[in-house]
């Protein structure tokens, strides 16, 4: 009988059913399919979020509401917008008419104080086109024209002032105003009996005249602290005694009290020994310096001849009655 021989023992590998293994990968195919939805969910979600914060923000920051006309000033002028009239460009909110006719109010101030009547005019002038009846900006208008010497369109803006006496915002300058407007009548009254005066000199014998007259800043500032004044005098007699020749220089000036009073000033000829021979003129050099608590206000020049007065100036020229 023969022997049976047995091998060794084999893995015997076990099978699984395919239908199995399909199912696996069905549920695994599932399971991805719905972690790619959630991504696409969380993303598209992230994406509308920043979107709406990009439109509020946009129509909260920088868009211009069609009730808002955007005002666009150019050399002097202003053009509106339309009413409907909208911006995605981010335009700063316009700034309030009176906050702007104050600063231009300013500018001017600071302008004819350094003696740019220029320049003072045309910031006014830009107030004026922003509101023709803001007192403050006649006001000053006013007073650049009484620094330019003309009296009649200086009262004329005060006149517009007191004229407003019903209006709040005039309160502030109507006294000013009815205080300025009288002196300047009462100036204008001074200055045609001045005129006057001069005519009746000038048909007389006269033997000296002020030929010329000049200042230096030119034109002054509203309060001046230094100045220098030339006056060139001729002789258009035919004989002159320099010995009867008598020059009077008064320089006025206001106090903390409103009064006037005369100043310092130093006074010399350019010829050491004048005697208006040659060419027959004569200039003398006269320099004011402001002193403490005092204003400059005006000056008074008269010439004389043997006791007569010969000619003479004023600056205004009401002072002439001031300084007889």
């Amino acid at each position: 009988m023969s022997e049976l021989q047995i091998d060794p023992p084999m893995l015997i590998k076990r099978l699984r059913p395919k239908t199995y293994s399909i199912a696996i990968y069905i549920v695994a195919l599932f399971i991805l399919l719905e972690v790619l939805a959630l991504g696409f969910v969380f993303y598209f979600r992230k994406q509308a979020v920043e979107i709406e914060n990009v439109e509020a923000a946009l129509a909260e920051e920088i868009a211009i509401p069609s009730s808002s006309p955007v005002e666009l000033v150019a050399s002097g002028d202003s053009v509106v917008a339309p009413s409907d009239a909208k911006s995605r460009l981010s335009i700063a909110e316009a700034e309030p008419t009176e906050e702007k006719i104050m600063k231009l109010n300013e500018e001017a101030r600071l302008f004819r104080n350094d003696g740019d009547f220029t320049l003072a005019e045309a910031a006014l002038k830009n107030a004026l086109a922003l509101d023709p009846e803001y007192p403050a900006t006649l006001a000053n208008l006013a007073m650049l024209e009484e620094a330019r010497k003309d009296n009649e369109k200086a009262r004329s803006y005060w006149m517009k002032i007191i004229d407003m006496k019903d209006n709040e915002k005039a309160v502030g300058v109507l006294a000013l105003a009815k205080e300025r407007a009288a002196l300047i009548e009462e100036r204008n009254r001074l200055e045609s009996e001045t005129l006057a005066r001069e005519k009746q000199l000038f048909e007389t014998t006269n033997v000296l005249a002020i030929k010329a007259v000049r200042t230096i800043p030119d034109p002054l500032p509203e309060e001046p602290s230094y100045i220098a004044r030339e006056f060139d005098l001729a002789f258009v007699g035919k004989e002159l005694d320099p010995a009867k020749v008598k020059v009077q220089v008064l320089y006025y000036e206001k106090d903390q009290a409103g009064e006037l009073v005369t100043g310092q000033i130093s006074a010399s000829f350019v010829s050491k020994y004048p005697d208006w021979k040659g060419k027959g003129v004569e200039t003398l050099t006269t320099k004011w310096s402001s002193s403490s608590g005092k204003s400059y206000y005006g000056y008074v020049m008269r010439l004389y001849y043997d006791g007569k007065v010969q000619d003479e100036r004023a600056e205004p020229r009401s002072l002439l009655e001031k300084a007889k």
